[in-house]
């Protein structure tokens, strides 16, 4: 396990726990750990980089350390800074994506990408993911479902026939 793939896994642990201690925790955030020893030393890296950013405190207590959130992690935001390229292809996606849907209330600016812009586009990505999925379901189910009655008669259904739902 990475560092990074620990501090996400912490992440996801502090949205609902305000506390954590390794030896108690770890194996209910990784039950199964390839290499055990390495797994809890990418944690204690991962909690050690969280503490630097100041969204947990440590404190030793008997022969335990425990790592307590700050404040509650919705509480906790992040600035980013974007250069040209990013912003303006970032808002192009955006932006066309506004336009295939046919609904322009989305579209963001070049000069000012917000948070909201951000969400949108991690909407436009979960969207995009659905179909691949959606796709993906079929063309596995084309071999099983061809001796069942209620499969469709055209086994190179196409994707429009999934929209018309």
């Amino acid at each position: 396990m990475t560092v990074q793939e620990a501090s996400n896994e912490l992440f996801t642990w502090f949205e609902q726990n305000d506390g954590f201690e390794v030896n108690r925790d770890i194996k209910k955030i990784t039950p199964i750990m390839e290499n055990e020893e390495e797994t809890t030393i990418a944690f204690k890296i991962a909690l050690e980089k969280l503490e630097e950013m100041q969204l947990i405190s440590s404190k030793d207590y008997g022969d335990k350390k425990y790592y307590i959130l700050e404040k509650a992690m919705d509480a906790f935001q992040q600035n980013i800074e974007l250069g040209p390229w990013t912003a303006k292809f970032l808002a192009q996606e955006i932006n066309d994506f506004c336009d295939l849907l046919e609904d322009q209330t989305d579209k963001c600016q070049i000069a000012n990408i917000t948070e909201k812009d951000v969400r949108n586009l991690v909407h436009i990505i979960v969207w995009y993911k659905q179909r691949v999925m959606e796709k993906e379901a079929i063309i596995s189910g084309e071999h099983s479902g061809l001796d069942e009655p209620s499969s469709s008669t055209d086994n190179g259904a196409s994707d429009e026939s999934s929209h018309s739902e």
